[in-house]
Protein backbone atom coordinates (compact mmCIF):
# COMPACT_ATOMS: atom_id res chain seq x y z
CA UNK A 1 0.00 0.00 0.00
CA UNK A 2 3.17 2.44 1.27
CA UNK A 3 4.67 1.67 -2.33
CA UNK A 4 2.07 2.17 -4.52
CA UNK A 5 0.95 5.50 -3.00
CA UNK A 6 4.46 7.11 -3.48
CA UNK A 7 4.17 5.76 -6.80
CA UNK A 8 1.60 7.37 -7.82
CA UNK A 9 3.29 10.63 -5.79
CA UNK A 10 6.19 10.72 -7.32
CA UNK A 11 4.52 9.44 -11.13
CA UNK A 12 3.04 12.92 -10.98
CA UNK A 13 5.71 14.46 -10.53
CA UNK A 14 8.14 12.88 -12.62
CA UNK A 15 8.11 14.35 -16.63
CA UNK A 16 6.93 11.43 -19.28
CA UNK A 17 10.00 11.42 -20.83
CA UNK A 18 11.26 9.54 -17.74
CA UNK A 19 9.02 7.07 -17.78
CA UNK A 20 11.33 4.30 -18.83
CA UNK A 21 8.74 1.60 -19.96
CA UNK A 22 9.94 2.46 -23.36
CA UNK A 23 12.59 4.52 -23.71
CA UNK A 24 16.29 4.69 -22.64
CA UNK A 25 19.29 6.59 -22.36
CA UNK A 26 23.05 6.67 -21.34
CA UNK A 27 25.06 8.35 -18.16
CA UNK A 28 28.22 8.72 -17.61
CA UNK A 29 30.25 7.44 -14.80
CA UNK A 30 33.79 8.00 -13.88
CA UNK A 31 36.69 6.52 -11.18
CA UNK A 32 37.07 8.96 -8.59
CA UNK A 33 40.64 9.32 -9.55
CA UNK A 34 39.52 9.93 -12.69
CA UNK A 35 41.90 13.02 -14.33
CA UNK A 36 38.38 13.93 -15.08
CA UNK A 37 37.37 13.53 -11.62
CA UNK A 38 37.28 16.98 -9.44
CA UNK A 39 39.17 15.16 -6.90
CA UNK A 40 41.96 14.45 -9.47
CA UNK A 41 44.55 16.57 -7.43
CA UNK A 42 43.46 16.37 -4.06
CA UNK A 43 44.54 12.87 -3.46
CA UNK A 44 48.07 11.70 -4.25
CA UNK A 45 49.83 8.60 -3.63
CA UNK A 46 52.06 8.18 -1.46
CA UNK A 47 54.25 5.45 -3.95
CA UNK A 48 55.99 6.46 -6.87
CA UNK A 49 53.50 10.39 -6.74
CA UNK A 50 50.77 9.06 -8.86
CA UNK A 51 46.79 8.70 -8.30
CA UNK A 52 45.88 5.66 -5.55
CA UNK A 53 43.07 4.01 -4.31
CA UNK A 54 44.37 4.65 -0.95
CA UNK A 55 40.71 5.60 0.75
CA UNK A 56 39.24 3.26 -1.08
CA UNK A 57 36.03 2.73 2.16
CA UNK A 58 33.21 3.15 -0.02
CA UNK A 59 32.60 3.67 -3.66
CA UNK A 60 34.75 3.88 -6.31
CA UNK A 61 32.80 5.67 -9.82
CA UNK A 62 31.12 8.60 -9.56
CA UNK A 63 27.94 10.25 -11.72
CA UNK A 64 27.63 13.53 -11.86
CA UNK A 65 24.63 15.39 -10.87
CA UNK A 66 22.77 19.04 -11.45
CA UNK A 67 20.47 19.88 -8.08
CA UNK A 68 17.77 22.46 -7.81
CA UNK A 69 17.14 25.70 -9.75
CA UNK A 70 20.73 27.06 -9.90
CA UNK A 71 21.92 23.17 -10.77
CA UNK A 72 24.30 22.78 -8.47
CA UNK A 73 27.08 20.21 -9.55
CA UNK A 74 27.80 17.45 -7.34
CA UNK A 75 28.97 13.93 -7.75
CA UNK A 76 27.22 10.93 -6.03
CA UNK A 77 29.02 7.52 -5.75
CA UNK A 78 27.12 4.72 -7.32
CA UNK A 79 25.89 2.18 -5.59
CA UNK A 80 24.11 -0.92 -5.70
CA UNK A 81 24.12 -2.01 -2.25
CA UNK A 82 21.37 0.57 -1.08
CA UNK A 83 18.37 2.18 -1.88
CA UNK A 84 18.43 5.90 -1.34
CA UNK A 85 19.64 8.80 -2.87
CA UNK A 86 21.42 11.09 -1.10
CA UNK A 87 23.64 14.47 -0.91
CA UNK A 88 25.41 16.17 2.01
CA UNK A 89 23.76 19.41 3.08
CA UNK A 90 24.29 22.59 4.61
CA UNK A 91 24.95 22.47 7.59
CA UNK A 92 26.24 19.22 7.83
CA UNK A 93 27.42 18.59 11.20
CA UNK A 94 30.58 16.90 11.41
CA UNK A 95 30.90 16.70 8.09
CA UNK A 96 34.35 17.55 6.95
CA UNK A 97 35.73 20.17 4.51
CA UNK A 98 35.49 18.58 0.90
CA UNK A 99 36.17 20.19 -2.42
CA UNK A 100 32.09 20.73 -3.04
CA UNK A 101 30.38 22.74 -0.02
CA UNK A 102 26.95 20.94 1.39
CA UNK A 103 24.49 21.48 -1.44
CA UNK A 104 22.23 24.78 0.12
CA UNK A 105 18.94 24.19 -0.28
CA UNK A 106 17.72 27.31 0.80
CA UNK A 107 18.91 28.61 -2.56
CA UNK A 108 16.97 26.53 -4.59
CA UNK A 109 13.15 27.85 -5.58
CA UNK A 110 12.11 24.28 -6.11
CA UNK A 111 13.37 22.56 -3.28
CA UNK A 112 10.47 21.08 -1.13
CA UNK A 113 10.64 19.16 2.06
CA UNK A 114 8.91 15.83 1.81
CA UNK A 115 5.85 15.87 3.81
CA UNK A 116 4.95 12.98 6.02
CA UNK A 117 1.53 12.42 4.10
CA UNK A 118 3.38 10.00 2.29
CA UNK A 119 3.40 6.34 4.13
CA UNK A 120 6.81 5.79 2.82
CA UNK A 121 7.48 8.59 6.12
CA UNK A 122 5.27 6.73 8.16
CA UNK A 123 5.45 3.50 7.40
CA UNK A 124 8.90 2.13 6.06
CA UNK A 125 12.05 1.72 8.24
CA UNK A 126 14.56 4.29 8.27
CA UNK A 127 11.72 7.39 7.78
CA UNK A 128 9.75 9.49 10.38
CA UNK A 129 7.86 12.63 10.86
CA UNK A 130 8.92 15.65 12.12
CA UNK A 131 5.70 17.82 13.95
CA UNK A 132 3.72 15.35 11.59
CA UNK A 133 4.85 18.04 8.92
CA UNK A 134 8.03 16.79 7.24
CA UNK A 135 9.89 13.58 6.77
CA UNK A 136 13.18 12.65 8.11
CA UNK A 137 15.68 10.14 7.27
CA UNK A 138 18.67 7.59 9.58
CA UNK A 139 20.38 5.15 7.12
CA UNK A 140 23.08 3.05 8.90
CA UNK A 141 25.37 1.25 6.49
CA UNK A 142 27.05 -1.85 6.75
CA UNK A 143 30.61 -0.57 8.27
CA UNK A 144 28.09 0.95 11.06
CA UNK A 145 28.08 4.46 9.64
CA UNK A 146 25.35 6.66 9.78
CA UNK A 147 24.04 9.33 8.03
CA UNK A 148 20.76 11.33 8.52
CA UNK A 149 18.88 14.24 7.93
CA UNK A 150 15.69 15.42 6.43
CA UNK A 151 13.93 13.91 2.63
CA UNK A 152 13.46 16.31 0.07
CA UNK A 153 12.38 17.29 -3.79
CA UNK A 154 13.92 19.14 -6.29
CA UNK A 155 15.13 18.92 -9.78
CA UNK A 156 18.07 16.99 -10.69
CA UNK A 157 19.44 17.33 -14.23
CA UNK A 158 22.24 14.73 -15.82
CA UNK A 159 24.74 15.25 -18.79
CA UNK A 160 24.41 12.45 -21.24
CA UNK A 161 27.21 10.65 -22.11
CA UNK A 162 27.22 11.18 -25.73
CA UNK A 163 24.93 13.84 -26.48
CA UNK A 164 24.73 17.64 -25.19
CA UNK A 165 21.76 16.67 -23.75
CA UNK A 166 20.98 16.10 -19.61
CA UNK A 167 18.07 13.73 -18.00
CA UNK A 168 15.55 15.69 -16.37
CA UNK A 169 14.25 14.46 -13.38
CA UNK A 170 11.69 16.92 -12.05
CA UNK A 171 10.63 16.61 -8.22
CA UNK A 172 12.90 13.72 -7.55
CA UNK A 173 13.37 12.78 -3.98
CA UNK A 174 16.43 12.35 -2.37
CA UNK A 175 17.77 12.50 1.05
CA UNK A 176 19.50 16.16 2.35
CA UNK A 177 22.06 14.80 5.00
CA UNK A 178 22.78 17.02 7.99
CA UNK A 179 24.99 14.62 9.24
CA UNK A 180 27.30 11.81 8.47
CA UNK A 181 29.84 9.91 10.18
CA UNK A 182 32.15 6.82 9.41
CA UNK A 183 33.41 5.47 5.46
CA UNK A 184 31.62 8.69 4.54
CA UNK A 185 33.74 11.43 6.45
CA UNK A 186 36.63 10.32 4.75
CA UNK A 187 35.45 10.06 1.34
CA UNK A 188 35.96 12.52 -1.73
CA UNK A 189 31.97 12.24 -2.93
CA UNK A 190 29.31 14.35 -2.20
CA UNK A 191 26.66 11.81 -1.71
CA UNK A 192 25.26 8.51 -2.74
CA UNK A 193 22.96 7.55 -5.53
CA UNK A 194 20.98 4.17 -4.57
CA UNK A 195 20.34 1.78 -7.53
CA UNK A 196 18.78 -0.86 -5.25
CA UNK A 197 14.75 -1.89 -4.99
CA UNK A 198 13.67 0.23 -2.49
CA UNK A 199 10.76 2.73 -2.70
CA UNK A 200 13.03 5.99 -2.79
CA UNK A 201 15.53 4.26 -4.80
CA UNK A 202 16.74 5.85 -8.31
CA UNK A 203 15.98 3.11 -10.50
CA UNK A 204 12.46 3.12 -8.79
CA UNK A 205 12.36 6.76 -9.31
CA UNK A 206 13.08 6.03 -12.85
CA UNK A 207 10.58 3.14 -13.35
CA UNK A 208 13.49 1.46 -14.97
CA UNK A 209 12.59 -1.95 -15.74
CA UNK A 210 16.43 -3.02 -16.87
CA UNK A 211 20.00 -1.17 -16.24
CA UNK A 212 23.09 -2.05 -17.13
CA UNK A 213 27.10 -0.54 -16.49
CA UNK A 214 30.48 -1.44 -17.27
CA UNK A 215 33.15 -0.33 -15.13
CA UNK A 216 36.44 0.22 -17.10
CA UNK A 217 39.69 0.09 -14.71
CA UNK A 218 41.09 3.85 -13.86
CA UNK A 219 44.15 3.29 -16.39
CA UNK A 220 41.95 2.90 -19.58
CA UNK A 221 40.13 5.97 -21.21
CA UNK A 222 40.70 8.24 -17.97
CA UNK A 223 38.51 5.88 -16.01
CA UNK A 224 35.32 7.01 -17.75
CA UNK A 225 32.42 4.50 -17.75
CA UNK A 226 28.71 4.17 -18.71
CA UNK A 227 25.14 3.42 -16.72
CA UNK A 228 22.49 2.30 -19.14
CA UNK A 229 19.07 2.84 -18.77
CA UNK A 230 16.07 0.81 -20.22
CA UNK A 231 15.85 0.11 -23.55
CA UNK A 232 19.88 1.18 -23.56
CA UNK A 233 20.53 -1.73 -20.77
CA UNK A 234 22.82 -4.20 -22.23
CA UNK A 235 21.69 -7.84 -20.78
CA UNK A 236 24.12 -10.13 -22.06
CA UNK A 237 26.13 -12.91 -21.47
CA UNK A 238 25.25 -15.81 -18.77
CA UNK A 239 22.61 -14.66 -16.60
CA UNK A 240 21.83 -16.28 -12.83
CA UNK A 241 18.69 -15.42 -11.05
CA UNK A 242 18.25 -12.76 -8.56
CA UNK A 243 17.53 -13.59 -5.03
CA UNK A 244 14.71 -12.35 -2.87
CA UNK A 245 15.67 -11.69 0.55
CA UNK A 246 13.32 -10.87 2.95
CA UNK A 247 14.15 -7.50 4.61
CA UNK A 248 17.13 -7.17 2.48
CA UNK A 249 15.34 -5.75 -0.62
CA UNK A 250 17.67 -3.27 -1.66
CA UNK A 251 20.74 -5.95 -1.93
CA UNK A 252 20.93 -7.79 -5.16
CA UNK A 253 21.53 -11.41 -4.11
CA UNK A 254 22.81 -14.07 -6.26
CA UNK A 255 23.59 -17.61 -5.49
CA UNK A 256 27.54 -18.45 -5.65
CA UNK A 257 28.29 -22.07 -5.85
CA UNK A 258 31.98 -22.51 -6.30
CA UNK A 259 35.33 -20.48 -7.53
CA UNK A 260 37.95 -21.81 -9.19
CA UNK A 261 41.73 -20.51 -9.95
CA UNK A 262 42.82 -21.54 -13.10
CA UNK A 263 41.38 -25.15 -13.72
CA UNK A 264 41.45 -26.34 -9.84
CA UNK A 265 38.19 -25.33 -7.72
CA UNK A 266 38.12 -24.59 -4.56
CA UNK A 267 37.61 -27.36 -1.74
CA UNK A 268 34.18 -25.55 0.21
CA UNK A 269 31.17 -27.80 1.55
CA UNK A 270 28.22 -27.84 -0.28
CA UNK A 271 25.99 -24.69 -0.14
CA UNK A 272 29.04 -22.72 1.88
CA UNK A 273 28.08 -19.25 0.62
CA UNK A 274 24.51 -19.57 1.38
CA UNK A 275 22.87 -16.76 3.40
CA UNK A 276 22.26 -18.39 7.01
CA UNK A 277 19.86 -18.07 9.80
CA UNK A 278 21.54 -15.81 11.17
CA UNK A 279 21.57 -13.07 8.44
CA UNK A 280 25.31 -13.69 7.64
CA UNK A 281 26.57 -15.28 4.47
CA UNK A 282 25.11 -15.15 1.12
CA UNK A 283 26.57 -13.30 -1.88
CA UNK A 284 25.78 -9.39 -3.51
CA UNK A 285 26.71 -7.27 -5.85
CA UNK A 286 27.71 -3.89 -4.79
CA UNK A 287 29.37 -1.16 -6.20
CA UNK A 288 28.81 1.04 -3.22
CA UNK A 289 31.55 -1.06 -1.81
CA UNK A 290 35.30 -0.86 -3.55
CA UNK A 291 37.13 -3.89 -2.66
CA UNK A 292 35.32 -7.57 -2.76
CA UNK A 293 35.13 -9.59 0.02
CA UNK A 294 35.03 -13.32 0.63
CA UNK A 295 34.51 -15.60 3.93
CA UNK A 296 37.68 -16.12 5.89
CA UNK A 297 38.26 -20.16 4.63
CA UNK A 298 37.25 -19.42 1.34
CA UNK A 299 39.83 -16.54 1.13
CA UNK A 300 42.69 -18.01 2.79
CA UNK A 301 41.82 -21.10 1.16
CA UNK A 302 42.26 -19.47 -2.46
CA UNK A 303 45.71 -17.76 -1.63
CA UNK A 304 47.77 -20.48 -1.76
CA UNK A 305 46.42 -21.31 -5.34
CA UNK A 306 46.85 -17.84 -6.52
CA UNK A 307 50.82 -17.85 -4.59
CA UNK A 308 50.90 -20.60 -6.89
CA UNK A 309 49.48 -18.99 -10.58
CA UNK A 310 51.42 -15.36 -10.28
CA UNK A 311 54.61 -17.24 -9.31
CA UNK A 312 56.14 -14.29 -7.67
CA UNK A 313 56.20 -13.18 -3.55
CA UNK A 314 54.02 -11.46 -1.46
CA UNK A 315 54.86 -7.75 -0.34
CA UNK A 316 55.38 -7.78 3.33
CA UNK A 317 54.36 -5.04 4.52
CA UNK A 318 51.25 -3.34 5.53
CA UNK A 319 49.41 -1.61 2.28
CA UNK A 320 45.75 -0.72 4.00
CA UNK A 321 43.57 -1.26 2.61
CA UNK A 322 44.15 -4.35 1.01
CA UNK A 323 45.08 -7.37 2.81
CA UNK A 324 47.51 -9.09 0.37
CA UNK A 325 49.72 -7.77 -2.44
CA UNK A 326 52.51 -9.05 -4.36
CA UNK A 327 55.65 -8.18 -5.89
CA UNK A 328 53.97 -8.26 -10.00
CA UNK A 329 53.96 -5.97 -12.63
CA UNK A 330 50.15 -5.98 -14.59
CA UNK A 331 50.91 -8.30 -17.08
CA UNK A 332 52.58 -10.64 -14.82
CA UNK A 333 48.84 -10.72 -12.59
CA UNK A 334 47.30 -12.15 -16.03
CA UNK A 335 48.75 -15.53 -15.36
CA UNK A 336 46.06 -15.80 -12.64
CA UNK A 337 42.88 -17.27 -14.09
CA UNK A 338 39.98 -16.18 -11.42
CA UNK A 339 36.55 -17.85 -12.03
CA UNK A 340 33.37 -17.88 -9.99
CA UNK A 341 31.06 -20.37 -10.43
CA UNK A 342 27.48 -18.76 -10.19
CA UNK A 343 24.31 -21.01 -10.51
CA UNK A 344 23.40 -20.98 -14.37
CA UNK A 345 26.73 -19.19 -15.27
CA UNK A 346 30.38 -19.34 -15.09
CA UNK A 347 32.33 -15.71 -14.85
CA UNK A 348 36.26 -15.70 -15.51
CA UNK A 349 37.36 -12.14 -14.09
CA UNK A 350 39.94 -10.26 -16.50
CA UNK A 351 43.15 -9.35 -14.32
CA UNK A 352 41.96 -6.16 -13.85
CA UNK A 353 38.83 -7.23 -12.08
CA UNK A 354 41.19 -9.32 -9.74
CA UNK A 355 43.96 -7.17 -9.00
CA UNK A 356 44.30 -3.35 -8.44
CA UNK A 357 48.17 -1.73 -9.42
CA UNK A 358 49.26 0.04 -6.48
CA UNK A 359 51.95 1.49 -8.59
CA UNK A 360 54.63 -0.14 -11.53
CA UNK A 361 55.68 -3.01 -9.44
CA UNK A 362 52.99 -3.81 -6.65
CA UNK A 363 49.58 -5.45 -7.63
CA UNK A 364 47.05 -6.08 -4.86
CA UNK A 365 44.27 -8.63 -4.69
CA UNK A 366 40.92 -6.08 -4.63
CA UNK A 367 39.58 -8.99 -2.45
CA UNK A 368 39.70 -9.13 1.42
CA UNK A 369 38.51 -11.78 3.98
CA UNK A 370 35.14 -10.22 5.74
CA UNK A 371 35.69 -11.60 8.71
CA UNK A 372 33.13 -13.64 8.53
CA UNK A 373 30.52 -11.48 9.22
CA UNK A 374 28.10 -10.28 6.93
CA UNK A 375 27.46 -10.92 2.91
CA UNK A 376 30.52 -12.16 0.87
CA UNK A 377 30.49 -9.28 -1.84
CA UNK A 378 31.54 -8.82 -5.54
CA UNK A 379 32.68 -4.99 -5.29
CA UNK A 380 33.56 -2.21 -7.66
CA UNK A 381 36.78 -2.88 -8.27
CA UNK A 382 35.77 -7.04 -8.69
CA UNK A 383 33.25 -5.56 -11.53
CA UNK A 384 35.82 -3.62 -13.53
CA UNK A 385 35.63 -5.16 -17.15
CA UNK A 386 32.35 -7.32 -16.12
CA UNK A 387 29.31 -5.77 -17.96
CA UNK A 388 26.31 -6.47 -15.78
CA UNK A 389 22.80 -6.26 -16.41
CA UNK A 390 19.74 -6.16 -14.25
CA UNK A 391 16.60 -7.62 -15.57
CA UNK A 392 14.48 -6.33 -12.88
CA UNK A 393 11.21 -7.64 -14.37
CA UNK A 394 12.13 -10.93 -15.04
CA UNK A 395 14.80 -10.82 -11.88
CA UNK A 396 17.97 -12.17 -13.53
CA UNK A 397 21.62 -10.76 -12.91
CA UNK A 398 23.43 -11.01 -16.67
CA UNK A 399 27.18 -11.21 -16.69
CA UNK A 400 29.70 -10.83 -19.55
CA UNK A 401 33.70 -10.04 -19.49
CA UNK A 402 34.18 -7.79 -22.08
CA UNK A 403 36.63 -4.56 -22.28
CA UNK A 404 34.81 -1.66 -20.55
Amino acid sequence: MAIKFLTILLSSFLPCSMAMNNTGFILPVIHKYSPLSPYFNTIKNSYDDIISPISYDTGTYLMPIHIGSRLVKRYASIDTGSDLVWINCKPCNSCPEKENPPFDETTSLTYQRFPCLSLVCTKEEDFSCLDNRFCNFRRTYQDDTEVKGELGIDIVLIPLANEPKFANLSFFAFGCAHYSNGSYNRQTEDGLLGLGRGTLSFINQLKAERFSHCFPPLYRNDGRGEMKFGSNAELIGGRTPMLDVPGRQFNYFVKLQGISVGDVRLDLPDRYFDLRSDGNGGFIIDSGTALSTLSDYAYYSMLPMLDKAIGVKRVKQNMYPYRTCYWATERQTRRVRLTYHFAEVDIPFHSSGVFTNLNSYIMCLSINPNGDSGPSVLGALGQTDLNIGYDLTGKFIFMKPRLC
